[in-house]
């Protein structure tokens, strides 16, 4: 079999996969496009339709995107190892999990905004909250939240590659413990710094991260993607 990369080999790949998990991915789209249409009939207040929107949006996200972990699990580690003898090189199986990934969430995305227009054309007065809101920046860092959820889900994506069992929970256990760690030892170098000088130098610090806050989790996203593809060429190579 040729080593490079082939998209054809890709395409069977996600052909197989809709082939065996036709029924489960059918389902599971049918019962968020329920939910969402009777949270939005039954919900909907005129005061709160963006929070409620947003809420549910990134909510939603998280279902979605545990449950394509718990798919992309069960296939990495099928008995016997039977995902590492399928006729593809490991660089097409790993961009085939991350493609699948994008096309998980742009279901949901696509369910989401069909949702919110069917609700508007018996509803009028209903605001739709644009993509651009669901993502706005806060306290001026900017794209922070889009480069916060790619950091966390690619370390919970990695989890689930790494470990057969209890992937989410060691996944936001790692996460936590982190935070933790970090909001720890920065609470105690700070309260080490009473005097005047001590604090213009906190506030220079603060306002530095503020500034490397979305490249510093973008490139932790890329390494730790990385080291997925590592994880799972080591266990093809077993």
């Amino acid at each position: 079999m040729d080593t490079y990369f082939n998209l054809k080999r890709i395409g069977y790949l996600l052909r197989a996969d809709w082939i065996e998990h036709k029924k489960s991915l059918l389902f599971c789209l049918g019962g968020v496009s329920f939910v969402w249409i009777a949270s939005l009939y039954f919900i909907w207040s005129g005061r709160t339709e963006a929070n409620f929107q947003k809420a549910f949006f990134f909510i939603g996200e998280l279902v979605t995107f545990i449950y394509y972990c718990r798919f992309i699990s069960k296939k990495i580690h099928q008995p016997k190892g039977l995902y590492y003898t399928l006729p593809a090189s490991n660089q097409e199986k790993y961009f085939t999990l991350l493609f699948e990934g994008l096309l998980f969430f742009l279901a949901f995305a696509g369910i989401f905004r069909l949702g919110l227009f069917l609700f508007k054309l018996f509803s009028p007065g209903f605001s739709v909250v644009s993509l651009s809101g669901l993502y706005d920046g806060y306290d001026g860092i900017s794209h922070a939240p889009i480069a916060i959820l790619l950091c966390l889900s690619s370390i919970i994506f990695l989890s689930h590659i790494t470990f057969r069992k209890f992937a989410s929970l060691i996944g936001f256990t790692g996460i936590a413990l982190y935070i933790l760690l970090f909001a720890g030892v920065s609470w105690k170098v700070v309260s080490t710094l009473t005097n005047d000088t001590g604090v213009t130098f906190v506030n220079e610090a603060i306002c530095f991260m503020r500034q490397l806050f979305t490249p510093v989790l973008l490139i932790v996203t890329i390494v730790v993607l990385y080291i997925g593809y590592l994880k799972l060429k080591e266990k093809e190579q077993r």
